[in-house]
């Protein structure tokens, strides 16, 4: 009797559903609810969740259910002169910054930037995309550009200009970037 209460008691327990038992298009439904402040801790999960928190198919819901979460993406390079009197610089850092029910903000994770990174690039927007075109890598003028894509969080290198650019300006028209020099 007792061995049967625990092969009962086992069998119970591997059949409780959980999330992934439900339709996909459930589960995002329910995930797109949820703010994207919530999404680092979400994101230690599993992979999967992981991989659903960063899906576009995620936004599209948010779009498509009324709950567009809008977030600020912040670029820092910070500098001091330490105690010996040597300045120093530090890696640039990105952050985003995602309003809370309170009106405070709350930095989010972001990924490091893989690359080298330029000094002074033209840094602009469109879609869901923000890019990095040219500047100076260790003095040296840079026909690099780079982009970050908003909704995965990942950066990626695009195919260099034809001509390196120092400190180039840019701009965003119709959803074309133009680049004055």
């Amino acid at each position: 009797m007792e061995e049967m209460r625990k092969s009962s008691e086992s069998c119970h327990a591997t059949q409780t559903p959980s999330f992934w038992s439900l339709p996909d298009d459930l589960a995002l439904n329910i995930l797109a609810r949820i703010s994207r402040i919530h999404h680092p801790s979400l994101s230690l999960v599993s992979k999967s969740f992981r991989s659903l928190l960063s899906s576009p198919e995620l936004d599209a819901t948010r779009t498509l259910i009324g709950k567009p979460e809008d977030c600020i993406y912040l670029y820092l390079k910070c500098h001091y002169v330490n105690p010996k009197r040597h300045y120093v610089n530090l890696k640039p850092r990105w952050f985003t910054l995602s309003p809370t029910p309170g009106q405070k903000l709350i930095p989010m994770p972001m990924p490091l930037f893989p690359y080298e990174h330029p000094e002074h690039p033209a840094v602009v927007s469109t879609g869901s995309h923000i890019y990095l075109i040219g500047g100076t890598v260790k003095g040296t003028r840079s026909r690099k550009v780079y982009a970050l894509d908003c909704r995965r969080h990942q950066w990626r290198m695009l195919p260099d200009m034809r001509l390196p650019r120092k400190n180039p300006t840019a701009g965003v028209i119709d959803e074309k970037i133009y680049l004055c020099v």
